[in-house]
């Protein structure tokens, strides 16, 4: 049940999750550790309900620019895109 989208004018590299509405974390961390002991990334927590409101307003806006990634759409990515995503993943260790 997972939707993938991509966002077209660039990048948002801000990672927001939103629960019930009441509870929110907002961030630039991925869930792991070159995150959090390497590149020190933070991730705030919010409990305040108006701010998780905007949180839901800024998320649906930035939704208004996207386009859904389909499956099939990704499975007919070129091969020069496959090298790319190949070397990307070897050399991440090192970034």
């Amino acid at each position: 049940g997972v939707q993938i989208y991509e966002y077209l004018p660039g990048m948002i590299h801000t990672k927001t999750m939103v629960v019930d509405e009441k509870f929110a974390t907002v961030g630039s961390a991925n869930l792991d550790v070159r995150s959090f002991r390497l590149n020190f990334e933070l991730i705030a927590i919010i409990y305040d309900v108006p701010t998780v409101q905007r949180l839901i307003a800024v998320f649906n806006e930035d939704l208004s620019h996207t386009e859904r990634v389909l499956p099939a759409d990704w499975m007919k990515r070129g091969t020069w895109t496959r090298i790319c995503e190949g070397y990307g993943r070897l050399c991440s260790p090192f970034l």
